[in-house]
Parts: C-alpha cells; sequence; structure tokens
C-alpha cells in the first residue's frame, strides 16, 4: 500500500512506540532497578492506545494501487502520464481509444468493468464518457478532464420537423477562436442566415423558414465573414402545413381577398368567402367546400373552419350572439382569427370584445398611411416593393409576436397566441409584380402562426442534439388515440419494431428508445398520420459536441473533480486501524500486570 504516513498517528510509529516499550521492559528486568520510570511510561501507553481507540484518528493517502485508469477519447500522453505521477500506481490501465499506447487493455464499454475487480475508485482521463455509457457502472469515479477541441460546436437544438412557412430557430454555442467570429447556415450551399459571435460563451441563435416540402440537409458553417467554412450538418423535415379551412368574412369586395383565395385555394385550403354588397345582403364563394348559408355566423358554421379573416366593419355588424359563439371556439382553441382593422377599431372597436385586449397601438397622426419595406424571418426588405399600412404600428410586448415588421423594427403583423392583427391590406400588389415566392412566404407565415395545432398523433425525438449512429434515441410520441405499434424504416429499407412505453400521468403520451446503425435519413410509420422523419449522422461527425456532452455527464457522475491539467497530486483522508491501537495496549497492560509478578 502506497501511504503518505501522519507525522504521530500512523501504523509505523505505533509499531516503534511498541518495540520501544519491550526495549525498555527488557532493560528493567535485566539490570533489576527501580522500574517506576518504565511503569509511567507503559501506563502512558496503554492510555494513549485506548484514546484513540476511543477517537478514531485519520491519517492522509494517495490513492492505492487497488485502482483503475481509464483512458478516453481526449487523452493526451501529457496529461495521462500527469494523472499516473500524481495519482497513481494503479493496479490496471484500460482504454477506450482504439489506438491506444502502452499496456492499456482495450475496451468497448463499461459493461466489462463490471465484475472486474478494479479497485475502489475508477480514474477516468480525458473527455469521459456519454450518460448513457455509465448506466453499466456503479463504483466511484475521479474525473481528470481534458481540455477539449479548440473549434466546434458545444450545444445545440431546433425543431426537426416543421410546416412549410413556418419558421424554426437553430439555438446552440461553439468554441471558437477571437479570428473567427461569425457563425452561418447554408441551405444547398446557398447562405440562409448568419450571425456574428460575441457572447463569451459563443452561444448562438439561427433562423430558417422553408421554401419547399422535403427533407433538407443545413449546413452550419463557421469563420470569417466572406468565406465560413461547414462545419457540422443537420437535417430538418418539412411537411405540408395542417389542412385550412378559412372563413373570410369582409364588409366589401376587394382585390387583397381576390388573390389570397386563389393562392389558398392552389393550396387545397377548404374556403368560403362571404363580402357584403350592401346591408343586408351578401356574395359568397366557396372553393374545395359545399355551400352553405352564411347570412348568420352561428356555431355550427364556425365549427367547419379553423382560421376567421374578418375586416373591421364586417366586426362591426356581427350580433352579440356571433362574437360569442367567436370567442367560445377562440378560447377553446379551435379558431384562429386575423383582423384587419381600420382606424375607428383601432380607436373603439376593440371595446365589443378582449379577444384583442392584448394589443396596443401606436399613431403616426400626421399620416394617412405608410408605406413600408415589410421583413418577416429569414426574408430581406423587398427592394422597390412598398408595402401600404395603416399609420400604426402595434406596440412591442411580451406576449405580443411579431410577424411581419418595417425596416425600422416597427410591428406591421403582430400575433397574441391563436389571434393576430395585420395593418397591411395590400399585399396582393406583390402578385401583380410578379413576386409570387414573397407572397406566398408572407402567408404561409401568418397562417402557420394563426391556424391552431392540429391533434394528429406527432412523433419526436426526445432530446436536443443530433443523433449519432451508435447512440441511444428517445423517441416520443404524443396525442396518440391508443396503443401504437411504430417502426422506424432505415435509409437502407429495413425496418425496425420499436417497442414503447405508456406515460403513466399522460395515457396519451408514448416513448421508446431506437439504436441507428446507419447513418442518414429515417423514418416513422410512413403512410400514416404520424409520420415522421429525422436524420441520423455518422458517429465522428460533432466532436466537439460528443466531448462536450461527455464532459458534462462524466463529471456529474464523478463523486470528486480529479487534479487539474497540471497534475496537482490528490489526497484522501482514511481512518487508521484500530488493530494497531489494540496492539499496543495490550503490550503496555501485559508489562504492567506481569511487571509486579517476576519482580
Amino acid at each position: 500500500m502506497s501511504e503518505t504516513l501522519g507525522p504521530i498517528l500512523s501504523p509505523g510509529v505505533l509499531v516503534l512506540l511498541t518495540a520501544a516499550l519491550a526495549v525498555v521492559m527488557m532493560l528493567g528486568w535485566k539490570k533489576r532497578q527501580d522500574r517506576r520510570p518504565q511503569r509511567f511510561f507503559a501506563s502512558v501507553v496503554a492510555l494513549f492506545a485506548l484514546s484513540s481507540i476511543a477517537s478514531k484518528p485519520t491519517r492522509t493517502s494517495s490513492p492505492s494501487p487497488g485502482s483503475a485508469l481509464l483512458i478516453t477519447a481526449g487523452a493526451e500522453q501529457e496529461h495521462i502520464q500527469r494523472v499516473i505521477d500524481g495519482h497513481g500506481p494503479f493496479r490496471e490501465t484500460f482504454s477506450m481509444i482504439q489506438k491506444s499506447e502502452g499496456r492499456a487493455s482495450g475496451i468497448e464499454d463499461l459493461g466489462s468493468l463490471a465484475n472486474r475487480g478494479i479497485g475502489d475508485t475508477l480514474h477516468v482521463v480525458g473527455n469521459g464518457l456519454r450518460a448513457f455509457q455509465w448506466e453499466a457502472y456503479e463504483a466511484p469515479v475521479v474525473f481528470h478532464s481534458a481540455p477539449g477541441p479548440d473549434t466546434g460546436v458545444t450545444r445545440l437544438s431546433w425543431t426537426r420537423q416543421i410546416s412549410l412557412g413556418e419558421t424554426t430557430e437553430i439555438i446552440g454555442a461553439i468554441r471558437w477562436r477571437r479570428d473567427q467570429q461569425w457563425i452561418a447556415l447554408f441551405e444547398f450551399g446557398s447562405l440562409v442566415d448568419s450571425t456574428r459571435l460575441d457572447s463569451a460563451d459563443g452561444s448562438f441563435v439561427l433562423r430558417y423558414t422553408p421554401r419547399e416540402v422535403g427533407r433538407n440537409d443545413l449546413g452550419i458553417g463557421f469563420g470569417e465573414a466572406d468565406a465560413p467554412v461547414i462545419l457540422e450538418t443537420i437535417g430538418i423535415s418539412v411537411i405540408e402545413p395542417n389542412p385550412l379551412s378559412v372563413l373570410v368574412l369582409e364588409g366589401s369586395p376587394t382585390f387583397e381577398t381576390r388573390h389570397l383565395k386563389t393562392w389558398l385555394a392552389t393550396r387545397g385550403a377548404r374556403l368560403a368567402v362571404r363580402s357584403a354588397v350592401s346591408r343586408d345582403r351578401f356574395r359568397t364563394e366557396f372553393m374545395n367546400l359545399a355551400q352553405m348559408n352564411l347570412t348568420d355566423v352561428s356555431r355550427e358554421i364556425l365549427s367547419q373552419f379553423n382560421v376567421l379573416i374578418i375586416d373591421a366593419r364586417s366586426w362591426r355588424e356581427l350580433t352579440r350572439q356571433n362574437i360569442v359563439a367567436i370567442e367560445e371556439r377562440a378560447r377553446a382553441g379551435d379558431l384562429g382569427i386575423l383582423l384587419l382593422p381600420d382606424e375607428e377599431f383601432i380607436a373603439a372597436g376593440r371595446a365589443t370584445t378582449d379577444l384583442f385586449s392584448g394589443f396596443e397601438f401606436d399613431s403616426f397622426s400626421e399620416l394617412n398611411e405608410r408605406t413600408v419595406r415589410a421583413t418577416w424571418t429569414n426574408s430581406t426588405p423587398l427592394a422597390n416593393q412598398p408595402l401600404l399600412t395603416l399609420p400604426y404600428t402595434i406596440r412591442r410586448q411580451p406576449h405580443v409576436r411579431s410577424i411581419v415588421w418595417d425596416e425600422f423594427g416597427a410591428i406591421v403583423v403582430g400575433i397574441n397566441k391563436d389571434i393576430a392583427i395585420n395593418l397591411s391590406g395590400s399585399t396582393y400588389q406583390w402578385i401583380l409584380d410578379g413576386r409570387w415566392s414573397e407572397y406566398a412566404s408572407l402567408w404561409s407565415q401568418i397562417l402557420t402562426g394563426v391556424a391552431p395545432a392540429s391533434g394528429n398523433p406527432r412523433w419526436d425525438v426526445g432530446t436536443s442534439g443530433p443523433v449519432l449512429v451508435g447512440e441511444p434515441t428517445p423517441l416520443r410520441l404524443s396525442n396518440a388515440a391508443g396503443v401504437p405499434d411504430p417502426e422506424v424504416i432505415s435509409p437502407a429499407g429495413i425496418p425496425t419494431h420499436l417497442p414503447v412505453t405508456q406515460d403513466p400521468l399522460d395515457p396519451t403520451r408514448w416513448s421508446g428508445v431506437f439504436w441507428p446503425r446507419e447513418e442518414g435519413w429515417h423514418r416513422i410509420n410512413p403512410g400514416r398520420d404520424d409520420e415522421f422523419w429525422f436524420r441520423v449522422n455518422h458517429e465522428s461527425e460533432f466532436e466537439a459536441y460528443r466531448a462536450a456532452a461527455s464532459v458534462a455527464a462524466t463529471q456529474l457522475r464523478s463523486y470528486s473533480r480529479g487534479a487539474d491539467f497540471q497534475g496537482e497530486e490528490k489526497k484522501t483522508r482514511e481512518p487508521i486501524p484500530t488493530f494497531w491501537f489494540f496492539l499496543l495496549f495490550c503490550t503496555a497492560a501485559g508489562y504492567l500486570w506481569l511487571e509486579p509478578r517476576l519482580g
């Protein structure tokens, strides 16, 4: 046993005291002299031994050679040697690096160590292991972390499946050098979004709005502003938006509604339009929908739609029963509302309902109308394309999210939950100017925000970050109507049954764990309502992310932080065995008992 002996209370000193006592006893008997000093000395030693047995003293020590050393990815030879010098010797050394040097025994997982007598403590050097790798090991761990890669994404989260026109945020952090200050998002080699790294922890937010349905591979680039290098690739599956059933109520026929209904019809939306031509007369149109009587906006009529687009004049002409029916559907989460206000409504019309009470406005009293350049997420201001709006802006508040804003950041279209207000009624001008893609992107963004969420079953990956080959991937299902029987199809077309368990608190939620064996796009339940695609990356990708996740998991698993990178020796305290004090007491007490009898 490699020990650092305490200055007094150590087995070596106790043995010397016992030997000295024996020598004194022998000399005393041999010379037959006055033995009072020997008796006094023996009495002191006996009392000391008894008090030590009662107080249980401790001593400092280094790790015993019964401890083991585990070398993981990221460990350099100099770092390993510092740990051995400061904490060794170790009984055994293991390595989870494919090309390990020295006498380290290669292992694939910690399960092989569970039943091997490796000692009391496992010292880990390098980046450590992921959380799922620690599940098979229970012994104490001391962690000596490595510095990790110089550059790379260390934290990442995003929504893996979104609807066409919906905007998602890629949120993460990157380890970076001061000479490389830009991070960018690419789609098919074209720049989508970029941001400058200003925070000390390298955190960033990138935004993406898809323009077509499909499975999109997005590259995350990093480096100089004019030439970022793609470091990693993530996948986002884009699906068709939930089928829209739109009811449009307008005070008079407008070009805005005319072009909007044409665009909605081409997307397969169910559409009904009621346009007032006089006080009690209406013109109605229906697309992808059977005709019905829209004179009274009753509960029965509203139950067939999930989006209501209405102007201020039509709102003022609704009966109280109509307004109550709309409020009930909206508060139940079954109806989204897009209002096109006028100055009268902004001034006083909101008093008729509290649906719009969350909106406040700022006025440009010197103007009759405003001309702005519309901007929304991942768009660019439309050059030479004016957009006419009312002489107001929607005031920014924590509960109001901006969908469209002007060049100064003032809100033109804002949304509070599923209730939105649009200050512009002239987006049809973009169609007249041939700007179909901008028109489609804008209205997809607006309607995606307004339409209530679908109640269909939906899968998702139950963890943030990339899905990597050979690592367990939790998959979660929500809104399940019954017992699911899912299967995962690999890129090669090989199906794998996914066992799932039910959430004990929510019977509509289920979850399972999938172990991907190959990289590429995987899908769950193809052809069903809950079809879901997710991308699996190669196990060698996201090196910095894997290193950061391993360090965090190993630090959480370890009971003590190991020596720092310079290799400072780590000392511990351990009790001195009472056997030594008992032996010392027996020797002293034996002398005191025998001395008068042998005298």
